[in-house]
């Protein structure tokens, strides 16, 4: 391939250097220059796909954080940020006697460990990281969506652990965010303006949505240009589900900050 000779090249010209030799016939101009060098230009990554790939070459995230993609939508079912939560001073009451309060996070499943008779999850929001208790019960309901990396809503009961000195959440119900957005997400508005029109794009866009077309998320188009500005609603017939896989789908056609979702006062996890 390409980078294979590029790299034998530059290790070539490495082990003559080192070596003291030169070019069979003492002519350095018959080498590879770096600059003789060319590599094809590639897509650049999406946001989602290069935070994964930092992941895995660094061990952490670099650029961003994969809660951000969903931080706003998820503002709409939480009640409380991780960090709030942290700055909270310790109870009066010690152990169990102390008042617990239920509260509701979203965050990301960043550890899973094994305790006992419980299962210790560390999620974190870009906040914060605060670990999540799901004693047996709880966690054989939730095993199949209880993976690293996964982004989750919490509702649990609030209570501070003395021993660690650090405050815990006992889950009694965990949904997977994407999830919860699909279901209670009851209008979408597409962003679209001259920058982001092309010749086929209502032609990509009407064959996207009709593939989803079976929920009943409304949706509309906003187009916005220097001197034009239309908002229009789409038939009920154009309801769709607003899975990941479409919101994905849109954003890779539209842009990221295409879409824009519209909630139900209805924002209840069950």
């Amino acid at each position: 391939s390409q980078l294979t000779s590029s790299l034998h090249s530059a290790q070539q010209e490495d082990y003559d250097q080192a070596s003291g030799q030169d070019d069979m016939f003492g002519v350095d101009d018959l080498k590879i220059k770096n600059n003789d060098i060319h590599i094809q230009p590639t897509e650049e990554w999406n946001e989602s796909d290069l935070l994964k790939f930092e992941k895995e070459a660094l061990g952490l995230y670099l650029t961003g954080h994969p809660f951000n993609a969903v931080r706003q939508d998820a503002s709409h079912f939480i009640d409380s940020r991780i960090t709030d939560i942290l700055s909270e001073p310790p109870p009066q009451e010690k152990g169990y006697r102390q008042l617990q309060r239920n509260v509701i996070i979203a965050g990301l499943i960043s550890d899973i460990k094994k305790r006992g008779n419980r299962v210790i999850l560390m999620v974190d929001d870009d906040t914060g990281y605060i670990e999540v208790v799901l004693f047996n019960e709880v966690f054989y309901e939730y095993k199949d969506i209880l993976n690293k990396d996964e982004i989750i809503v919490v509702d649990g009961s609030l209570r501070y652990d003395d021993f660690a000195s650090s405050w815990q959440i006992n889950a009694n119900n965990v949904i997977k965010v994407d999830k919860i957005i699909e279901k209670k997400a009851s209008s979408m508005m597409l962003v679209l303006s001259s920058e982001t029109q092309s010749s086929n794009l209502l032609s990509k866009l009407h064959d996207l949505l009709y593939l989803y077309r079976d929920g009943d998320c409304e949706v509309s188009i906003q187009y916005a240009d220097n001197d034009i500005s239309t908002h229009m609603e789409l038939s009920s017939e154009w309801s769709v589900r607003p899975c990941y896989e479409l919101r994905e789908k849109l954003s890779e056609l539209l842009g990221e900050d295409a879409i824009r979702l519209f909630y139900s006062l209805d924002t209840r996890l069950t």
